[in-house]
């Protein structure tokens, strides 16, 4: 398996919902369009923050198949550790390390040589940059429901050129009562998307003051003790090492 394609596909799936959003028309307060164009710049992490981010994925794939997975990020000025369902990542600022519990693999490699604030889902910040910065097309409903309580809903159909040129139908979010902050978002592919048919993504919780520490110790101490035999828990993982001289 390629490690470089499985680290950047897990960050992807992780980081879905850290956007980074410039919103660069002045608005005039109140209106369905304006509120959500406020709400989506309050959604913006600054590359400078240490953070922690915790939200759920559902994907439901045209199979009829679906999962659903929770999420948590840390990131401080050296460390990450992300974590999606069963897969687990702490970046230092020598090494990553990705655990993939379900495979009973741990892959280890030399620290990105990029800054942290560079791992974030490129793809669909491009998307929201487009997205916000044209002529939407949107509409705004009083939502109620068990799972998100008194919202507004916002919805995004084809009618936004940017959607269907991406697969997507729509794109619903709900806000929260005030119209303050993004509580969830959903995506709706076309018929004729090769796998998924919608991806929701509910958040949970953002600090974007976070103290903590991602982690304690070293990225390569979450797996190896000091003797450099495999800790107890991945003893029987299988080891793919893609460090700069380090044996494989």
């Amino acid at each position: 398996m390629n490690y470089r394609y499985m680290f950047r596909l897990l960050v992807i799936v992780a980081l879905y919902c850290n956007f980074s959003v410039s919103v660069l028309a002045q608005l005039p307060v109140g209106g369905c369009e304006a509120m959500f164009r406020k709400a989506y710049d309050e959604l913006r992490i600054s590359a400078d923050d240490h953070y922690a981010i915790s939200y759920s994925i559902d994907t439901e794939l045209n199979t009829a198949k679906s999962n659903k997975a929770d999420v948590e990020i840390k990131v401080d000025d050296l460390n990450a550790f992300v974590q999606y369902g069963d897969r687990r990542i702490f970046r230092d600022d020598k090494a990553t390390v990705f655990i993939d519990d379900k495979r009973e693999v741990i892959y280890i490699a030399d620290a990105p040589n990029v800054e942290l604030s560079e791992l974030r889902f490129d793809k669909l910040a491009q998307l929201q940059d487009s997205l916000l910065q044209s002529n939407l097309k949107l509409t705004c409903s009083s939502a109620m429901d068990s799972e998100h309580g008194k919202t507004t809903k916002v919805t995004l159909g084809s009618a936004n050129e940017i959607l269907p040129a991406l697969d997507i139908e729509k794109m619903s979010y709900w806000l929260d009562q005030d119209g303050q902050d993004i509580k969830a978002m959903k995506l709706e592919y076309t018929a004729d998307h090769p796998q998924l048919k919608t991806v929701k993504i509910t958040l949970r919780k953002i600090d974007r003051d976070y103290q903590g520490k991602p982690f304690n110790g070293a990225a390569l101490e979450q797996v190896y003790r000091e003797d450099g035999n495999l800790i107890d828990d991945y003893s029987q993982y299988k080891v793919i090492n893609t460090m700069s001289g380090q044996p494989r």
